[in-house]
């Protein structure tokens, strides 16, 4: 049986791939609005493969992020 692995990112990680810092990430983390957060604890980490998708489309909104996710998928 195979498992899938994530590449997982703290916030500093998320911070430097978007230019932005590392309070402005924990702000949008609270308000909802970055996409593949994993709370463990008080501590966060990210799906990176899902940042960089998010990215690669222009950090769109995430309730348009998710439909473009599942409509790229052909459901």
């Amino acid at each position: 049986m195979a498992t899938a692995t994530a590449r997982l990112g703290d916030v500093n990680a998320v911070a430097l791939k978007l230019t932005l810092s590392s309070k402005t990430i924990r702000r949008m983390t609270d308000a909802g609005k970055m996409p593949g957060v994993i709370r463990l604890g008080r501590l966060l980490r990210f799906d990176l493969d899902l940042i960089d998708q998010w990215i690669d489309q222009g950090c769109p909104p995430l309730h348009r992020f998710n439909r473009a996710k599942i409509n790229d998928n052909g459901t």
